[in-house]
């Protein structure tokens, strides 16, 4: 009986602890109310192909791509990037500040393809802007025949004291719409 009495009084002690303890949402954001549209840079055969998948719930924005060295051949079912070199303009838009974050280029529909991509050089404040920049080795894709490849410009990873985030990425379908 006394060991079952000590069991149950443990038992609601560590109970007790548990529900004091406090709930953390480590990867939630407050975001600037502002509107940004990202300014593209571009040769005028790529200017079309290219995305910026739109990432509400990311503290890092994209202002500025400037892919005005991408050198792309297409053709039905596959395309090739020459080397070049790729800058992103990007600015904290959330409350907390980004320790790391990863940004992607990436040629091709549906996570077939390839891809280069950045990272962020030094933390970034709430508020702060700065310019991601890194030469590409070139790539080679394939994928479906019927499909044109796009240019896919998005945020991949961002790291803040409390959490590692992966913002949404809603990729085009073969009708043009997003998944």
């Amino acid at each position: 009986m006394r060991i079952g009495l000590v069991v149950l009084l443990l038992c609601g002690v560590s109970g007790t602890q548990e529900s004091l303890a406090p709930t953390v949402e480590p990867c939630s954001f407050k975001m600037s109310p502002e509107q940004i549209r990202p300014q593209i840079l571009a040769p005028p055969d790529v200017m079309d192909r290219i995305v910026v998948i739109p990432q509400p719930d990311s503290p890092l924005a994209i202002l500025r791509a400037d892919l005005t060295n991408m050198r792309l051949a297409i053709w039905p079912g596959s395309s090739d990037e020459q080397p070049a070199a790729y800058t992103l303009d990007v600015k904290n838009v959330g409350d907390q500040p980004i320790l790391a974050a990863d940004v992607s280029v990436f040629i091709g529909r549906f996570g077939s393809g390839h891809g280069s991509g950045g990272k962020l050089g030094r933390p970034l404040a709430p508020g702060q802007q700065t310019r991601i920049a890194w030469r590409t080795g070139g790539g080679h894709g394939t994928g479906p025949a019927s499909d044109e490849p796009a240019v896919t410009v998005f945020v991949e990873h961002i790291k803040t004291a409390p959490c590692d985030y992966r913002p949404s990425q809603r990729w085009l379908t073969r009708n043009g719409g997003t998944n």
